[in-house]
């Protein structure tokens, strides 16, 4: 990491000449390093603080209070109930906890003054360990590097910790544990010894028999084989749209013996902030799911493209609570220190902002992409440099030709109709049109003369369109596929009279969720084209529900076609449909965002960090 240092302080202090193809001058550019994203061992590595051992949360460093379990011979993190307000009930109640009583605060992080003055001091007492026996080899490697680097200690966050490993592992050992997955599950003979040792939740301990095995009683969320059938017929069937999610179903083991095998960490994201609210709806104990479902809101709130700041004060007190309640349901080798780390994500979204500027997707994903260059395994770093090398040339020699076209056709330029026109409203413009063109002087434009004469009787069909930054196919592409993209949402301005007083028309929102049959194109003239989405739609009656998770379900059988079922391509926005587990036929909706949009609210951004922390 030396070199990346060294050039990262020459670009601080000195900068580089670079020159503004915008105004055809040049400036000195200089560059900051704002944090450091990892895995969490590599957070070890980078940062010089041990994820090891009675200290492995670095956020709670010294404070850190962790238990080793005899039995399960592991360290757990049962203490989260310092984050609790001083008089909440749980704080004394020794029974469902590790039983002990909670008086502390929560710890403090340490700002970067207070880091590097424990790390000077730390290269102080070993240099001296050094002198004293020079028999011992030289090689500190405890401080972090990157406190080179004169502005690092004033940084907010200098290492992140990583959303997408940890909701990996929370995900895993949520599945795992209420699967009785093998390997990942934490509830067995050891964790339920360990609850008799903590002398908490008595009903759990186990029970010696005659025959000289022991009986497990069984667990509140503990799912016998028709629950574990149902949880994984559930997600087999489910289908996502194109680009959104890889095939879960490839994952998903029914018969003989129900199983999850084989999930990747977008796998694991996908299930924790979509699938899996939906799938324990009608499975687990009211107070099991709705903690669980509380934790996956959680990361899914944390997980949001734009947020209001204002809003991650809450989430931080929110996640002090979900902890403190599951412990109260699973056993305590489920705490490791994966479990632990979620309470501190709210803290970090608030200093650093989205999560998608700090986790290893995109990281990840490049870094694929830079392993597919290699084709000399024994010289993998000259193969990765032609490789991108080759890629940059390419993409300059394309993006010149297709800057020399548009300058050859600037008059096919593409336009996009906003409006749609009803047949009384082109019946009319048409007469309007015809009627005055003589009267106007040239002042209707040909756009308007080509609306006036209406679209061309022959229209094109598509099964697929791609707009919004969606893919949508129509319904009857999807029989033999694996994805769903038929899924569209409507959200519609739409007005109503009153009872009281019928002259007074009341407008307001309403949701249209529908499922996409037909993709029309309509013609007019040589240049101008309206895309159509011809749906099936529900807004209200009975056929739509809300429960008390605040989850839509749908029910889409014997639907009859509205007056109105076309809507302009450009108002849709897509949804997919999860096969409800309560109710038999009905969906579940579960609303999408495209990957590269992104909402960026002016209200909600904040110009001063200092004055929100």
């Amino acid at each position: 990491m030396q070199p990346l240092v060294d050039e990262l302080k020459e670009l601080w202090d000195t900068g580089v000449n670079t020159y503004d193809a915008s105004t055809k001058s040049y400036f000195t550019l200089r560059v900051s390093l704002l944090w450091k994203v990892s895995d969490f061992p590599a957070y070890a590595n980078l940062s010089g603080w041990s994820t090891k051992g009675k200290l492995a949360c670095p956020s709670c460093h010294k404070e850190t209070r962790l238990t080793r379990l005899s039995n399960s011979y592991k360290e757990i993190f049962m203490v989260h109930r310092c984050w609790l307000e001083l008089l909440h009930p749980f704080r004394m109640d020794k029974d469902s906890f590790d039983g002990t009583e909670e008086r502390e605060g929560p710890p403090r992080s340490l700002t970067g003054e207070q880091v590097l003055a424990e790390l000077k001091g730390f290269e102080i007492k070993f240099r001296k360990l050094v002198k004293d026996n020079p028999s011992l080899p030289y090689n500190w490697k405890k401080r972090s590097i990157f406190f080179q680097l004169p502005y690092w200690k004033n940084n907010f966050i200098r290492h992140n910790i990583d959303v997408m490993h940890t909701e990996k592992n929370v995900c895993d050992s949520h599945i795992g544990t209420l699967m009785n997955i093998d390997r990942k599950t934490k509830d067995h003979l050891k964790g339920r010894r360990d609850l008799e040792e903590m002398g908490i939740r008595h009903e759990l301990h186990p029970e010696p028999l005659s025959n000289g095995k022991v009986y497990l009683p069984p667990a509140c969320f503990e799912m016998d084989k028709k629950e574990k059938e149902k949880f994984c017929n559930v997600l087999k069937e489910v289908k996502v749209p194109d680009g959104y999610a890889a095939n879960i179903s490839r994952c998903i083991q029914v018969k003989p013996t129900p199983k999850m095998l084989g999930l990747k960490s977008h796998d694991n994201h996908i299930l924790m902030q979509q699938l899996l609210p939906v799938v324990i709806r009608n499975i687990l104990p009211k107070h099991v799911r709705s903690v669980i479902m509380k934790l996956c809101r959680y990361y899914r709130q944390l997980c949001s493209k734009f947020f209001n700041p204002k809003d991650l004060f809450n989430m931080e007190k929110d996640i002090g609570k979900i902890p403190c309640d599951l412990e109260r349901i699973f056993p305590p080798s489920f705490f490791d220190v994966m479990i632990h780390l979620s309470v501190h994500l709210a803290s970090e979204a608030r200093l650093g902002r989205p999560v998608h500027y700090r986790w290893m997707y995109p990281i990840e994903r490049y870094l694929g992409t830079i392993k597919s260059y290699v084709r000399n395994k024994s010289k993998h770093e000259g193969s990765i440099a032609e490789g991108y090398l080759a890629e940059e040339c390419l993409s300059f020699c394309s993006r010149e030709h297709l800057n020399i076209l548009s300058h050859q056709n600037s008059k096919k330029r593409k336009h996009d109709i906003q409006h749609l026109h009803s047949q009384e409203f082109e019946e009319w413009l048409s007469d309007y049109v015809d009627e005055d063109m003589t009267s106007w002087d040239n002042r209707i434009t040909s756009d308007i003369e080509t609306l006036a004469n209406g679209p061309s009787e022959v229209v094109k069909k598509y099964k697929g369109y791609i707009i919004n930054g969606f893919r949508f196919h129509i319904k009857d592409v999807e029989k033999n596929r694996t994805t769903q993209n038929s899924g569209v949402i409507l959200q519609a301005l739409t007005s109503s009279f009153s009872s009281a007083r019928y002259n007074d028309p009341i407008v307001g929102d309403v949701t249209y969720y529908g499922v996409l049959k037909d993709i029309i194109e309509l013609q007019y003239g040589d240049e101008k084209k309206v895309v159509l989405f011809h749906c099936d739609w529900i807004s209200s009656g009975s056929r739509i529900k809300v429960d008390e998770n605040g989850f839509t379900t749908l029910d889409f059988r014997g639907l009859k076609q509205t007056k109105e079922p076309y809507i302009l391509a450009s108002q849709a926005q897509q949804v997919f449909y999860v096969a409800d587990p309560v109710h038999k036929d009905w969906k579940v909706v579960i609303k999408t965002t495209p990957r590269d949009n992104f909402d960026m609210d002016e209200q909600i951004c904040i110009d001063d960090v200092e004055t929100h922390l």
